[in-house]
């Protein structure tokens, strides 16, 4: 392309995102119920056109700017910003977050006093969730408190304010990519367009405001974090830092811990191809290391104010409790359509999830992990690091 064709698409892209954007956030602002449509008919169905076509407009711009090699971070800042006014965008969440902060702010504990007591924001709640206590870890907690203080317990901008850490997780996202697709040899323009720039990450985490946003870009700084300090043959200070970061994550978000095996497989391999040890007991080494500060950052974090784990009380609510994309979700609520109650079947799919994940990770360890003796220093795939 030239410099003028690329100008001329890069406004083009910018434009028709801002476009599909603004109108995604105004389905927002007049649709009450995201992802619960209760039979839209007359004017109620003009939002909710108005959204599909944003949303149609929003990926046309993303698919039309791949072509584009710089300008990403610009693409997406500009798409985020109708999103930041509006109401919480195709879920709910944004308002169960301001509760549970609530409840934290005026000296309750979410662990034992469900969202329903939440002053005002318990109306704003999903049906789902109201009857509930928190599921987060207390790092979630904590913010959500802050946030709803910086708003002054105000009901909208109470749930508004939670984009600010949403923001921040861009930011850390962004450069958590930029980084490590510089040091594993990809293109970080690319990665920022299938990450930062993409318009499914842009609802989910600007739009839709979730803790995952932060907890995963928290969770990718480690990675970053302990690969940048073990190439600079600092190892072990690579594993205490990444270690740090990724306990920090699991308090955002319970998942966030498991980029601890990230971490641990990136040095572990880099180290010995730099001519450190392998065999399972340097592995065991290094499994320790990470470990060590990463257990103690989350009982620290989660020893703030006495919360403790309390995340694991029957009565904190499940995802697997309602319908999403997950599979066993589907599945659950496929069963509980034939009669068999939902809550029976809660922790049979916790543990059927937990079962399978556990045996995707030593799958994929094997698969593609450093394996002392057989893989202890090579990349991805077999290529070398």
């Amino acid at each position: 392309m030239t410099v003028t064709s690329r100008r001329l698409r890069l406004g083009e892209v910018l434009v028709v995102g801002l476009l599909g954007s603004a109108l995604i956030s105004w389905w927002a602002w007049t649709d009450a119920a995201p992802g619960h449509p209760a039979d839209p008919a007359g004017m109620e169905i003009g939002p909710w056109l108005a959204g599909l076509l944003g949303l149609v407009l929003l990926l046309a711009a993303w698919l039309r700017s791949a072509v584009l090699r710089s300008h990403r971070l610009l693409s997406a800042a500009v798409w985020s910003v109708p999103l930041l006014p509006t109401r919480p965008v195709l879920s709910l969440d944004g308002w169960a977050y301001a509760a549970q902060g609530w409840l934290l702010r005026h000296g309750h504990n979410p662990y034992l006093v469900t969202q329903s007591q939440a002053g005002q924001l318990a109306a704003r709640v999903d049906d789902h969730w109201s009857g509930t206590t928190a599921v987060y870890p207390p790092g979630s907690l904590w913010i959500q408190a802050a946030m709803t203080a910086l708003a002054r317990d105000h009901t909208y901008w109470a749930a508004v304010a939670m984009r600010i850490p949403a923001m921040l997780a861009m930011v850390l996202l962004a450069a958590a990519v930029i980084g490590l697709a510089r040091a594993l040899g990809a293109d970080p323009q690319s990665a920022l367009w299938l990450t930062v720039a993409n318009p499914f990450v842009l609802l989910n985490i600007v739009g839709g405001m979730h803790n995952d946003g932060l907890e995963l870009a928290v969770a990718l700084c480690a990675l970053w974090a302990g690969l940048a300090l073990a190439r600079a043959s600092r190892p072990w200070l690579g594993l205490v830092v990444g270690g740090v970061l990724v306990g920090l994550a699991g308090t955002l978000k319970q998942p966030g811990v498991l980029a601890g095996i990230g971490l641990v497989a990136l040095v572990h391999r880099q180290a010995v191809k730099d001519g450190g040890r392998d065999g399972w007991g340097p592995l065991g080494a290094r499994i320790l290391v990470g470990a060590v500060p990463a257990v103690a950052v989350f009982a620290a974090i989660s020893s703030i104010g006495g919360l403790g784990l309390g995340w694991l009380n029957s009565t904190a609510g499940s995802p697997a409790s309602v319908t999403s994309d997950s599979p066993i979700a589907l599945l659950v609520q496929m069963i509980g359509w034939a009669g068999v109650p939902i809550a029976a079947m809660v922790p049979i799919a916790t543990a059927v999830s937990l079962v399978l994940t556990a045996v995707a990770i030593v799958w994929c360890w094997f698969r593609w992990g450093p394996v002392p003796g057989r893989r202890g220093g090579a990349g991805p795939l077999g290529r070398p690091l």
